[in-house]
C-alpha cells in the first residue's frame, strides 16, 4: 500500500475513534456502556444473519495450525458538524495472527482515487446532475471465504466451551487480510452484472449509459457515490440498496471525511474544515500561535541547509501523525498545502529541529486558512487542461522538484507536487522531468474521461520554458541532452502521436508554480482563486 493512501485510511479511521473505548472491559464499564453493549448487539445480529460462521468443536488438526484471533473495535461516526451520528462496534479478526499460504493468499484490493472522485463531482458540476451515496452495512460480511479458517469466539458473547468450541468461518471479517478484496469482487461481479462497464484507468469507477443517459459510480471500500439524474438513477439505487440491505443513504453531502455540497445552481464544493479544525484543536499545543500568510517560510531551502547539520530531534512532537493528518487534507481538498507536505513528509523516520518548526509553521498556516473550500463550477468545457513547472536545484540535495495540475473545464482535478528521482543539470532538464510527469498524469485521466464517455483530443499542458517544449518535440541540441534516461523520453511519443502538447504560457500564469517552491502570500491567494480555492465569503 503506497504512503499517501496509508496515511489516507488511518486518518479517516482518526476521525471516527475519538474518545472511543480500547477494550471489551472500557466499553462495558464506561458511561456510554448502554450504547456500545446495544452497538456489540447490533453486530452480532448481522453476522449471525450473514452466517459469518458456526460454532463448532475444533479438529486435532486444526488446533496445531492455530486459530485466528479476535477483538472488538469501537467507532463514533460523525456527521458533517462533529455531531456524533452512530455508536458503531465491530468484531475484527487479528490478521497479523495469519499465516501466508495457509489462511490468506491474494490481499490487495483496490479503493477509487481522490482525483477519480473529484472527477465524477466536476462532472456532476458541469453536466447538472445530481450527486448521491450510499454506505453498505457489514459489507465485509459478504464477502466469500475461499480459505478454511477457524477463529476463536468474540469476548462477551462465547458460547459452550470456548477452549474446545472455535468459530469455522464462512464469510469474511473484518480484519482478515483478504476480506476487502472478496468484498470489492462481490460488489465488482454485481454491478458489472447489471451492466456497468468498469473502467480501465480506475477499477473502482464504473460507467452505465440508458436512453441516452450516464449514470457513474464510484466505490471505496462500503461507501458507493452514485452522479447521474432522473429514473434511471433512482432504479438503480432502490435495486442495489435491496440487494444489499443499504439503509444509510441519499445525497451526497460527507463522504471520507469531506463535506459535499452541491449547490441549487448544482456547482459542488467540497470542504475538510471540519476535518482540520479537529486536528488543530488535537495537535493545539504543538503549533504555538501567530497567522502565517503560506504554508512554508520563502527560504526554506536554507533552512533545510541548516537542518543537516543539527542532532535528530528527541521531544515528544508527534512529527509523523501531524504530517499523515496534513497529508490527508492535502490530498482531498487542499492542493495549496502540495509542496509544504512534501517537504516535510521527507523527514518522517528522524525529523531534525528544523523540520519540526516547517510543521509547525504548516499548522499556523492553517491556523488562519482553515476555511479553504475547493469549489466546481457548473460552466465550462469537458475539456483537459494541465499546468507542468519545475523548481531547479532547490531541495537540500540539489534535486529539482516537479510539479504539476490538471482542470476539468474550470475545476481543478488533479495536483502534485515531489522531489525529482535525478540531479537535473539545467533548468530547461527540470523542467522536462517534470513535464514527463505531468504527461504521464494527463495520459491516465485522458483514459479515465474517455472510460467516462468524454474522449479527449490532444491534451494541453501549459509550460513556462521554451527550450523544455522544444526537447518534447525534437532532441535539440542532442550533446547537452544526451545523458537524460530514455525512460524520460516517452514524452516524444506522447507529442508525436498528438496525445498531449505543450504550449507556452508566461511564468506570471504558471499555476503550478504553487507545487514547487513556496509563494508570498497576496500572489499566493490570488493562485488559489484561479485554481478555485474560495473561502467563506468569496464568490
Amino acid at each position: 500500500m503506497d504512503l499517501h493512501r496509508k496515511e489516507s485510511l488511518n486518518c479517516l479511521s482518526a476521525i471516527m475513534q475519538k474518545d472511543c473505548p480500547t477494550t471489551y472491559e472500557e466499553a462495558i464499564n464506561c458511561s456510554e456502556k448502554e450504547e456500545w453493549k446495544k452497538a456489540m448487539d447490533t453486530e452480532m445480529n448481522s453476522i449471525k444473519s450473514a452466517n459469518t460462521y458456526k460454532i463448532q468443536k475444533i479438529p486435532i488438526e486444526n488446533i496445531k495450525k492455530g486459530t485466528v484471533k479476535n477483538r472488538w473495535i469501537y467507532t463514533k461516526k460523525l456527521d458533517k458538524n462533529g455531531n456524533i451520528k452512530k455508536y458503531k462496534a465491530r468484531l475484527v479478526a487479528k490478521g497479523f495472527t495469519q499465516k501466508y499460504g495457509i489462511d490468506f493468499v491474494e490481499t490487495f484490493a483496490p479503493v477509487a482515487k481522490f482525483k477519480s472522485i473529484r472527477v465524477l463531482a466536476a462532472l456532476a458540476a458541469m453536466l447538472k446532475l445530481n450527486a448521491f451515496q450510499d454506505d453498505v452495512p457489514t459489507a465485509f460480511l459478504k464477502g466469500n471465504l475461499k480459505e478454511t479458517i477457524w477463529m476463536e469466539q468474540p469476548k462477551g458473547y462465547e458460547i459452550g466451551n470456548p477452549t474446545e468450541n472455535k468459530c469455522l468461518l464462512q464469510k469474511t471479517l473484518y480484519g482478515l487480510k483478504q476480506s476487502p478484496r472478496e468484498w470489492n469482487e462481490v460488489l465488482s461481479n454485481y454491478l458489472i452484472s447489471n451492466n456497468f462497464i468498469q473502467s480501465k484507468a480506475d477499477p473502482c469507477i464504473f460507467i452505465q449509459q440508458k436512453n441516452q443517459e450516464n449514470i457513474f459510480v464510484g466505490i471505496y471500500v462500503d461507501d458507493i457515490i452514485t452522479i447521474g439524474k432522473g429514473k434511471f438513477v433512482e432504479e438503480f439505487r432502490s435495486k442495489i440498496r435491496k440487494y444489499f440491505g443499504i439503509i444509510e443513504g441519499g445525497k451526497l453531502e460527507w463522504y471520507l471525511g469531506i463535506s459535499f455540497s452541491q449547490q441549487n445552481d448544482y456547482s459542488i464544493i467540497l470542504d475538510q474544515s471540519q476535518y482540520i479544525k479537529q486536528k488543530l484543536e488535537e495537535f493545539q499545543e504543538f503549533t504555538g500561535t501567530g497567522g502565517i500568510s503560506t504554508p512554508l517560510p520563502i527560504n526554506y531551502q536554507k533552512l533545510l541547509q541548516i537542518a543537516e547539520n543539527e542532532e535528530i530531534d528527541k521531544s515528544s512532537f508527534p512529527y509523523r501523525n501531524i504530517v499523515g493528518s496534513l497529508m490527508y487534507a492535502m490530498l482531498g481538498t487542499r492542493p495549496d498545502l502540495a509542496t509544504a507536505v512534501s517537504v516535510v513528509s521527507k523527514y518522517l523516520d528522524k525529523p531534525k529541529p528544523t523540520h519540526v518548526k516547517l510543521v509547525q509553521h504548516i499548522l499556523k498556516y492553517l491556523q488562519t486558512n482553515q476555511n479553504y473550500k475547493l469549489k466546481f463550477q457548473n460552466y465550462g468545457s469537458i475539456i483537459l487542461t494541465g499546468y507542468a513547472d519545475a523548481g531547479y536545484a532547490n531541495d537540500d540535495n540539489y534535486k529539482s522538484r516537479s510539479g504539476f495540475c490538471f482542470l476539468l473545464g474550470n475545476s481543478l482535478i488533479s495536483w502534485f507536487s515531489g522531489n525529482q528521482s535525478v540531479v537535473a543539470q539545467s533548468s530547461a532538464e527540470a523542467e522536462y522531468y517534470a513535464a514527463v510527469s505531468a504527461a504521464n498524469e494527463g495520459i491516465w485521466l485522458k483514459q479515465l474521461l474517455q472510460d467516462l464517455g468524454f474522449p479527449q483530443q490532444t491534451i494541453t499542458i501549459k509550460e513556462d520554458n521554451q527550450a523544455c517544449i522544444a526537447l518534447t518535440k525534437n532532441p535539440e541540441d542532442h550533446k547537452r541532452t544526451k545523458h537524460v534516461q530514455v525512460k524520460y523520453h516517452v514524452v516524444r511519443d506522447y507529442v508525436n502521436k498528438n496525445a498531449v502538447k505543450f504550449i507556452y504560457c508566461p511564468t506570471a500564469e504558471q499555476l503550478g508554480d504553487i507545487f514547487t517552491k513556496a509563494i508570498p502570500g497576496a500572489k499566493l491567494r490570488t493562485m488559489l482563486k484561479q485554481l478555485g480555492l474560495t473561502r467563506t465569503g468569496e464568490n
